[in-house]
């Protein structure tokens, strides 16, 4: 299971935080679950020795290299010092002062991060259907969609129901088994969720791929159960484990066929070369590009390779203001454009609801109309010249910059 999700393959072939907040979340997981199993059998005694070290020096130290680390740490470090005091290894009062400089340090690489994350204006607006529900009323609705994502795109599972169902059979099973460390494995999927609800952090896509690791364990503790509960015959266990495998394989095991469809698909949405080669060997000097917010890292990496000036690439950003209308404000530079060309990603949308294409031409149809549209390797490129579409309607308007060089907000 855990080999073949899409998302968790994908990312690993790249320089991105997503892995490494699922490389830190699990590693936080094997931590606390040796650290707990170390002094089981110690009860009413001191917890001394490395373990301590290294659990409070990850605790510290993870939350500035992983958001989902910096997440999931208050409650694996509450629980865990619960077990150590119900077990009366350690007083309150020594537990608060092992845990004072990690919660310091989580506090402080929080404040950081939320300093980072406000220089991104569009952050919330990309992300806006993780972040919780726009009313109380809307919290189930909110909740089932989210869950349904988790389900299938960070399980892999083709019967979201299934997969959900599935974890939490093995989330018990794991707590009929060890009520010390059951926990820890649904924790950082807690956390996540509550971290959404309240409009935090994106509960959803590759965001919370640290909740994987967990979940797929409970699934495997469910297995294993399964076995265990048949008898003591060896062969009986053994086919017994095979037999459930194989089942929850049936419903929640990426392919290799979905596998290989959501690669290409998830590939072919980053790869803006050949569109921009494209408009670049079609390039006239007073054309322009237009290009949605998320799309410019793409732009500023190949634009000048291909010799697009900077001074003519433009990136649409979403606004505040949802309130659909027409004629929209445009900039003198965009309005007077003789030839405008649109690059949109396909898997990067502008706002929610509509595809980026449409939502980066919409605002423009009262003073162009469309007059080339293709989609290159899963980006789409649009042509527009001056003269009104046939057909427009009120839409969100949109808000206009350069695309600027790298590291410009």
């Amino acid at each position: 299971m855990f080999a073949t999700v899409s998302e968790l393959v994908f990312y690993s072939a790249q320089t991105k935080p997503y892995t490494t907040d699922t490389l830190l979340v699990t590693a936080l997981l094997l931590v606390a679950v040796v650290h707990i199993q170390t002094g089981k059998a110690e009860t009413g005694k001191r917890h001394t020795g490395k373990g301590d070290l290294v659990w409070y020096a990850c605790l510290a130290v993870f939350p500035w290299f992983s958001h989902g680390a910096m997440l999931s740490i208050p409650l694996l470090a509450c629980w865990v010092a619960v077990v150590h005091w119900r077990r009366r290894q350690r007083s309150l009062a020594q537990l608060s002062v092992r845990l004072a400089f990690p919660a310091a340090s989580v506090l402080a690489a929080a404040l950081w991060s939320r300093h980072l994350t406000n220089q991104v204006p569009d952050f919330a607006t990309y992300w806006d259907r993780f972040l919780g529900p726009e009313t109380p009323s809307d919290w189930w609705h909110w909740t089932t969609f989210a869950f349904q994502h988790l389900a299938h795109h960070e399980l892999g599972a083709r019967l979201w129901w299934a997969g959900l169902a599935l974890a939490v059979a093995g989330a018990v099973a794991a707590f009929q088994r060890s009520k010390a460390t059951a926990p820890l494995l649904v924790l950082p999927t807690i956390t996540a969720y509550v971290a959404g609800l309240l409009g935090v952090y994106p509960f959803g896509h590759r965001l919370i791929s640290f909740c994987v690791p967990g979940l797929v364990i409970c699934v495997g503790v469910l297995v294993d159960e399964t076995a265990a509960r048949v008898g003591r015959n060896a062969f009986a266990r053994a086919a017994a484990g095979v037999l459930t495998a194989a089942l929850i394989l049936t419903t929640v095991w990426t392919t290799p066929t979905r596998l290989h469809h959501d690669l290409t698909y998830l590939y072919g949405g980053d790869d803006y070369r050949s569109a921009l080669t494209f408009v670049a060997s079609k390039w006239n000097d007073s054309d322009l590009l237009l290009v949605g917010n998320g799309d410019r890292a793409a732009v500023r990496v190949y634009g000048p390779r291909l010799g697009l000036p900077a001074h003519r690439t433009w990136r649409a950003i979403p606004t505040t203001d949802k309130t659909p209308r027409h004629n929209c404000p445009l900039p003198t530079t965009i309005a007077h454009a003789p030839k405008i060309w649109l690059i949109t990603g396909d898997v990067v949308t502008i706002y929610t609801g509509t595809t980026s294409r449409t939502a980066l031409a919409a605002p423009l149809l009262q003073q162009f109309h469309v007059a080339y549209a293709h989609d290159k390797g899963r980006v789409t490129v649009q042509t527009l010249i001056p003269g009104a579409a046939p057909k427009s309607w009120e839409t969100r308007c949109l808000t206009y910059k350069p695309v600027g060089p790298p590291g410009t907000p």
